[in-house]
């Protein structure tokens, strides 16, 4: 708003400033080229900003870092055949045992160490091995 109020003082202020106390015929080219100057200014203030014309804000437009897209590579895919249902005492929990990867899985030393888990089954044995959730969250998944 206070923009547009500079622009028109600026603009009468131009204008009027060629027809200051002079003749009303001048022989001289002065006053006429004064006055087309004004006239110039005019047209040039009253037009509008071309840069800031059509923008447009929105929420959408409001700068957001994409996920990253999840590689899958070879070694990435576990043996499905690890994947297993084991009964403790305080439920059911999904693991990969250590023995079953190593026979099947070259890269068992990747694997994320916190995923390591030592869980006892019903029978009192202990497995050793990897929660599946845990390797899912870290990029791993299991053949099929």
């Amino acid at each position: 708003m206070q923009i547009n109020i500079l622009k028109i003082l600026l603009v009468f202020s131009i204008t009027f400033s060629g027809l200051g106390a002079t003749p009303a015929i001048s022989d001289n080219n002065a006053s006429f080229a004064k006055f087309l100057f004004g006239a110039a200014a005019l047209v040039a203030l009253s037009q509008p900003n071309v840069r800031n014309h059509h923008v447009t804000y929105s929420v959408s437009s409001r700068r957001t870092t994409p996920a990253p897209k999840p590689i899958w590579r070879y070694k990435e895919i576990l043996p499905a055949d690890c994947n297993l249902l084991i009964r403790t005492g305080y439920g059911k929990v999904r693991i990969a045992p250590n023995r079953c990867l190593q026979n099947y899985y070259d890269y068992v030393k990747s694997l994320p160490q916190r995923c390591q888990r030592s869980v006892e089954k019903l029978n009192g044995r202990i497995l050793r091995g990897y929660k599946v959730r845990c390797l899912q969250r870290y990029g791993y998944s299991f053949q099929w």
